[in-house]
């Protein structure tokens, strides 16, 4: 069974190298990604079809549960810090 992988920053410089490098190396991984606008989650669908958009933003503390406990691993590459 693929492990499940949730990930926040995706769009970002860091989580967007990342992800791409851990995508690579492990294809059968399903992702999910946290994404705030539709107009970044198109640029991803794009390059990365595969991965199950959110949309939301650090402050939709539900979505992040939810996604959190679906994911085996969970990659937060943020420069906000959860408070």
């Amino acid at each position: 069974m693929p492990a499940k992988v949730f990930v926040t920053g995706i769009t970002g410089y860091i989580g967007g190298d990342a992800f791409h490098l851990i995508q690579q190396n492990h294809p059968d991984f399903e992702f999910s990604a946290l994404i705030r606008t539709e107009d970044k989650a198109q640029k991803v669908r794009q390059k990365y079809p595969k991965v199950r958009i959110v949309l939301g933003d650090l402050d939709d503390a539900d979505k992040i549960a939810k996604e959190a406990a679906w994911a085996d691993i969970v990659i937060r590459a943020l420069k906000k810090p959860y408070n």
